[in-house]
C-alpha cells in the first residue's frame, strides 16, 4: 500500500476508536483502511494530493484534503460530516476524505461485500453525484499524485 507524507500527520485513535465508529455507523472498515486512520486520524495535505476521476466524459482534478477523523470529539470528524450533509448524502455512503471544496471521498456501502470508493459532489443530486473512483481503498491510494505529476 502506499506511504503518505503528511503535512500535518493527524493524531493516533485511541483503543477500540474503530470498533466504536463502525458500530454506530453499522459498517465494518476495511483493513488498509484501518492502517492508515488508526495512525493519521485527521490527518491533512499528503504529499500525493492529487487524483484524476472522469465525469461525464470529461476528466477532472480532485484533491485529497483532509482524512476524517474517527474520532467523535475531534473536529472534522466523519460523524460531524455525515450531519452537515443530511440528507444529500445516500444512505450507506461514508465520507472518508475531505475534498476542501465542499465535495467529498467516501466508502460506498450500498453493496454486498467491500466497500468500494466513491466520489461525493454536493452540487449534484441522487445518483449523479455519486462518481466511482476505486474498487478499494488501496486502490484509490494508488491514483494519489504529485500535483506536479499530473
Amino acid at each position: 500500500m502506499k506511504e503518505l507524507q503528511w503535512f500535518d500527520p493527524g493524531e493516533r485513535l485511541e483503543d477500540g476508536q474503530v470498533y466504536s465508529a463502525e458500530s454506530r455507523l453499522a459498517v465494518n472498515f476495511p483493513p488498509d483502511y484501518i492502517a492508515i486512520v488508526v495512525n493519521h486520524s485527521g490527518a491533512s495535505n499528503p504529499d500525493k494530493c492529487e487524483f484524476e476521476y472522469e465525469d461525464n466524459g470529461r476528466v477532472r482534478v480532485g484533491n485529497f484534503g483532509l482524512l476524517l477523523s474517527l474520532g467523535d470529539g475531534q473536529s472534522e470528524n466523519i460523524f460531524e460530516a455525515i450531519e452537515n450533509l443530511g440528507d444529500q448524502l445516500p444512505e450507506g455512503v461514508i465520507p472518508i476524505v475531505d475534498t476542501g471544496m465542499g465535495d467529498f471521498v467516501c466508502f460506498d456501502y450500498r453493496k454486498e461485500g467491500a466497500p468500494c470508493i466513491v466520489y461525493f459532489s454536493h452540487e449534484k443530486n441522487d445518483e449523479y453525484a455519486i462518481i466511482p473512483l476505486a474498487s478499494s481503498f488501496a486502490g484509490f491510494l494508488g491514483k494519489l499524485r504529485k500535483p506536479d505529476d499530473l
